[in-house]
């Protein structure tokens, strides 16, 4: 990422804009997916609550329900702790969500990097990016 990417970024006006600029950056890093969620503790629909995402259309359904938050290993490691993920089909098989890897790996979230800002008042911003091959 270069300075110019962080400008491009501060400067967006719409979600859009956010998404193009975002999805550009991810892949010169050789990632296909993006998702940039605010999302408030045990509040997923709150009003406060916003994504941005190049999902594929069919994925959107399973990727939003609560219950495959709760047993989702990256979603858990961004909710309690400070540092990056890299993730891929281990994460998943280790934490007895393999099923979860099954089900998002053909959308293109096979392996990838997730972190995530710990606002107040039990806020969090992650940013996520995956792709279909491992991150090495």
């Amino acid at each position: 990422m270069h300075a110019d990417d962080l400008v491009a970024l501060a400067g967006t006006a719409s979600r859009a804009d956010l998404l193009s600029h975002l999805t550009r950056i991810m892949r010169r890093q050789e990632f296909d997916r993006v998702v940039m969620q605010l999302f408030v503790d045990g509040r997923p629909q709150a009003p406060d609550s916003a994504r941005v995402d190049n999902l594929p259309a069919a994925y959107l359904d399973d990727w939003a329900l609560p219950a495959e938050g709760a047993a989702c290993p990256v979603m858990q490691h961004l909710k309690h702790r400070h540092t990056a993920i890299v993730y891929g089909q281990g994460t998943y098989t280790r934490a007895n969500a393999g099923y979860l890897w099954e089900s998002q790996a053909p959308f293109g979230f096979a392996s990838g990097v997730a972190v995530a800002l710990h606002l107040p008042n039990g806020r969090h911003l992650a940013l996520g990016m995956g792709r279909d091959q491992d991150v090495k």
